[in-house]
């Protein structure tokens, strides 16, 4: 079931088509799904995040989504201020996004 309802989609497909002139990169953090959980490390959210972000970036070709796993990529993570998930990141893209 989708997150973003059709009239949502078509406004800001309209909305990204007008305003975006660059790509931007969406860079989120997140926890691989897995059938092992380790208690106090369970992202009750991130799947329906990870979920609305594939439904966003579906809207734009000026959007590109980058999903990192926050327990393999700590180090990473801190680097750039992230200490819980699910966090995005919204960085402009200087280089054409291909594929």
């Amino acid at each position: 079931m989708a997150l973003i309802s059709e009239d949502d989609r078509r406004y800001l497909t309209n909305l990204f088509g007008e305003r975006l002139v660059n790509p931007v990169r969406l860079r989120f953090y997140t926890q691989w799904a897995s059938a092992l959980t380790v208690p106090g490390q369970v992202c009750a959210t991130c799947r329906d995040t990870q979920q609305l972000l594939e439904e966003l970036v579906a809207l734009s070709d000026k959007l590109r989504l980058e999903i990192h796993d926050f327990y393999e990529e700590q180090q990473q993570a801190r680097s750039e201020g992230i200490a819980e998930i699910p966090a995005v990141l919204l960085n402009h893209v200087v280089e054409d996004i291909v594929g």
